[in-house]
């Protein structure tokens, strides 16, 4: 089974992270580790990219705009997040990068 980790790597060849810009965020930001089932791809994660992730069963979301910027720059999964997006994604064992 494929893992959170795998397809991170996937996403480091096709778009390598020293190409980005230096005020950039890329990478991988919510780490719940663990096997993909399903990804979904946004634009922006919001509370409700994480509900319909949730929904669909998504154990990835891949965005293109960083949902964590500054200052935080990664969160790893610990129990009792709180309503933003990157900690119900956290919270829901749901990955983000």
């Amino acid at each position: 089974m494929t893992t959170v980790q795998q397809v991170y790597e996937v996403m480091q060849r096709l778009a390598p992270p020293e190409l980005a810009e230096h005020w950039d965020n890329p990478g991988l930001l919510v780490d719940c580790g663990g096997a993909v089932r399903r990804v979904l791809v946004t634009l922006d994660i919001t509370p409700e990219v994480v509900a319909e992730a949730a929904a669909k069963q998504c154990t990835v979301i891949v965005a293109h705009h960083p949902v964590i910027f500054d200052p935080l720059k990664r969160r790893r999964l610990r129990p009792g997040g709180r309503n933003r997006p990157h900690h119900r994604a956290g919270t829901g064992r749901v990955g983000a990068a």
